[in-house]
């Protein structure tokens, strides 16, 4: 029960009245949670009398790691993760990376078709299976995965210079290379002319400047510059 000065008066007489007025706090509505009420406690910066404040556990807040308000104006700790996880926004241990079967994987790694973490094999590789039931990528159409080697591959457009008519259409010469490509050959008419041989045949040769994309889009033939010429030569006999 809380005592007024005011309200002991008529008990202690003039007296009383005497030592409140010479408190050293005058004006104060507490001097300990004594003089306040159940379920209040004096702030003793104020003296004033103020509803109690109970903070809250990391359990009451769901929190597994952290720093979080405990409600009532401090901060609390909810513990930190272990290695291989991290501390997320709602205060719970997530792994850093990839997690398989509730094993946090290292950085790169992946879930295989069993579950487990593992690491791809696609350095060096454009194509194919990485290992863990992925794929290091896919090929371009006009060109298939090699699946020894991880590498994409043109599928073959020729087996002899024949084949490449229609695709080299009006092409000056074309010709089947090694890896069953075909090299269409364009260039921009230059000369013709040539001496006639003892034999009575004239050499007819005419020389073409060869053009950037006369290769089909692949590089010209080693040792050779895109604007490099060239020379397509016939018989004449007489």
């Amino acid at each position: 029960m809380r005592l007024s000065c005011l309200s002991i008066w008529p008990l202690l007489g003039m007296a009383a009245m005497s030592g409140c007025a010479s408190d050293d706090c005058p004006g104060c509505e507490c001097r300990s949670a004594e003089d306040c009420a159940d379920g209040q406690y004096c702030d003793v910066g104020t003296h004033t009398c103020v509803d109690a404040c109970n903070p809250k556990s990391c359990g009451e807040l769901d929190r597994a790691c952290g720093d979080w308000p405990d409600g009532c104006g401090a901060t609390l700790h909810c513990g930190d993760c272990p290695a291989g996880r991290e501390c997320d926004a709602d205060g719970q241990c997530e792994c850093a990376f990839a997690e398989c079967s509730g094993t946090c994987c290292a950085e790169g790694q992946v879930c295989d078709t069993a579950g487990a973490c593992c690491s791809p094999g696609c350095e060096g590789r454009q194509c194919g299976p990485d290992g863990c039931g992925g794929s290091c990528g896919q090929c371009a159409d006009g060109s298939t995965c090699n699946q020894s080697t991880g590498r994409c591959v043109a599928d073959p457009q020729c087996e002899t210079a024949a084949d490449c008519a229609a695709k080299c259409g009006s092409a000056v010469s074309y010709t089947c290379r090694a890896d069953e490509t075909c090299l269409c050959l364009s260039g921009t008419f230059m000369s013709s002319g040539g001496p006639a041989r003892a034999d009575g045949a004239v050499a007819r040769s005419a020389s073409y400047a060869l053009e950037a994309d006369s290769f089909d889009g692949m590089a010209p033939p080693e040792g050779g510059a895109s604007s490099a010429g060239f020379r397509l030569e016939t018989t004449l006999t007489q």
